[in-house]
């Protein structure tokens, strides 16, 4: 996994654990491949995300209204590169949740 390394010494950095040197990365894309299906499959949004998303989509909706085409192209690449950044926060979230766990069984 390409950002393997630099997650495990970002986790080490804040977590102040020394397992740069001792875990081993080659599970990343397994788990990766389960974050991915818990994202797609098991999310279920809750009445509050449906209001929020709502409430994301009328403000499109009237952004999308005064732009003109050039603009709305502009703002079609922002959200793109605005998701990919979200999901790779989420892949780091989700992988530090597993090195939280692995560091607590080691603990017991």
């Amino acid at each position: 996994m390409k950002n393997a390394d630099e997650i495990l010494k970002n986790f080490d950095k804040i977590i102040g654990t020394n397992n740069a040197k001792k875990i081993d990365t080659s599970k990343f894309p397994l788990l990766l491949k389960i974050f991915e299906q818990f994202e797609e499959d098991l999310f279920v949004e809750s009445q509050e995300y449906k209001e929020v998303k709502q409430e994301r989509q009328n403000i499109v909706d009237k952004i999308n209204k005064s732009f003109n085409d050039e603009q709305k192209q502009l703002f079609e690449q922002y959200w793109d590169i605005e998701s990919k950044m979200q999901s790779e926060i989420e892949k780091e979230i989700f992988l530090f949740g597993y090195l939280i766990r692995d560091e607590i069984e080691k603990e017991k």
